[in-house]
């Protein structure tokens, strides 16, 4: 149990877990920010669509819907090695307790959720699967 270990060992673990937590809000932050871009960006090129401003205004709209794509995939990119980082960490740490096991167990599913739907966002699971190879 947490409580039986000594005074320095609990304060590693909690702050172990802190960190881990704050790196899942940071991730999580990553991909309300990705979304939203997405979202901004789409809703723009849809707008242009519907204005039907010409072949130049939309060049330009798929332009900067490219580039903004290009941005968000680099910053899951990062958002997903931080991640992975964390994922190994986490199997590296030996038990020490039910409730530290239960906590890092729940940080290892979160961390797997946050994968999927940063990859999802990205669109790197639909290129891979479109991929004739």
């Amino acid at each position: 149990m947490l409580l039986q270990l000594p005074l320095a060992q609990q304060r590693k673990l909690v702050e172990q877990l802190l960190d881990g937590s704050l790196m899942l809000l940071d991730a999580c932050g990553t991909a309300k920010d990705a979304l939203s871009q997405t979202k901004k960006c789409t809703q723009e090129l849809q707008s242009i669509l519907r204005r039907r401003r010409g072949a130049e205004g939309l060049a330009n709209e798929v332009r900067k819907y490219l580039t903004s794509k290009k941005a968000v995939r680099k910053t899951i990119c990062k958002a997903l090695k931080n991640l992975k980082h964390m994922e190994n960490k986490i199997s590296k740490d030996g038990e020490t307790g039910a409730v530290t096991s239960t906590l890092k167990q729940v940080e290892a599913v979160t961390i797997s959720v946050l994968e999927s739907l940063l990859s999802f966002i990205s669109g790197a699971e639909a290129e891979l699967k479109s991929s004739p190879w």
